[in-house]
């Protein structure tokens, strides 16, 4: 997805890769998934052991020969501007869209949103998107959407090598991002202040939350009820995968064929 085509979701492919054996049928009706293409690197194949055997131990099915997963060959890591100028955005958006649902104006959280000002100038999309927001253009159900940026946020503050790593276990939406930017002057300043973590421990992460992803998807959808989904975050966890497609330029598209 774009950077800014946010209000613009197409729901249509959402979650097909989220449980192989539910929608089985609707893969053999309308596509074939075809692999020809990705060719596992040596860095590929030590990623994939390594991450089976974490969720194995954390008594998850590590699901080995999934493929619909990011991998080396159909990767390409996103600018660190690009992530940058995103991550701007899905913070403050964000928190705005989770103010308006929660009631709570600018001024009840005058803190964060006069950091905004400092971005804003520059940055057209980020002002019409909090415009738009700010004039109640915006439907209860788009705004619940859109609060979900801020943990998006979270993993690209990671990425971008000004946060921590994100865990599954804590649905923050980006409250804990707020340093951040009061330690930069504009956009310039934290894109030059970002170190981006190397490639391999994005490649680390995508396989590591793509796994995570599809057995939450898979128990949502049996509607099984175990200690394990309970310690971890559904919502949390779509987001964090989220972010790291749109980081890793990964989508599903790249594997499936219409027929």
């Amino acid at each position: 997805m774009g950077l800014f085509s946010i209000f613009k979701k197409d729901k249509g492919n959402e979650n097909i890769e989220g449980n192989e054996n539910f929608l089985e049928n609707y893969f053999k009706s309308r596509f074939k998934i075809n692999t020809d293409n990705v060719n596992y690197s040596s860095n590929d194949i030590a990623r994939i052991e390594k991450n089976c055997e974490i969720l194995e131990k954390m008594g998850i099915p590590s699901y080995k020969e999934l493929k619909l997963v990011p991998v080396d060959s159909i990767v390409e890591i996103e600018e660190k501007q690009e992530l940058a100028l995103r991550f701007i955005f899905d913070f403050f958006v964000g928190r705005k869209a989770l103010n308006r649902l929660n009631n709570r104006g600018d001024a009840d959280d005058a803190d964060v949103m006069m950091l905004a000002l400092k971005y804003v100038p520059e940055f057209n999309q980020l002002a019409n998107a909090l415009s738009e927001i700010s004039k109640g253009n915006m439907g209860e159900d788009q705004l619940g959407e859109l609060a979900f940026l801020g943990e998006q946020a979270r993993v690209l503050a990671w990425v971008l090598g000004l946060a921590e790593k994100p865990v599954e276990t804590e649905l923050t939406l980006g409250s804990n991002l707020v340093s951040i930017f009061e330690n930069y002057d504009g956009i310039r300043a934290l894109i030059d202040g970002s170190n981006m973590i190397p490639k391999d421990e994005i490649m680390d992460y995508a396989d590591y939350i793509s796994r995570l992803d599809f057995y939450c998807m898979e128990l949502t959808l049996s509607k099984k009820d175990t200690k394990v989904l309970k310690d971890l975050k559904l919502d949390c966890i779509r987001e964090h995968k989220s972010a790291t497609d749109m980081v890793t330029s990964f989508s599903i598209d790249k594997y499936l064929i219409a027929k």
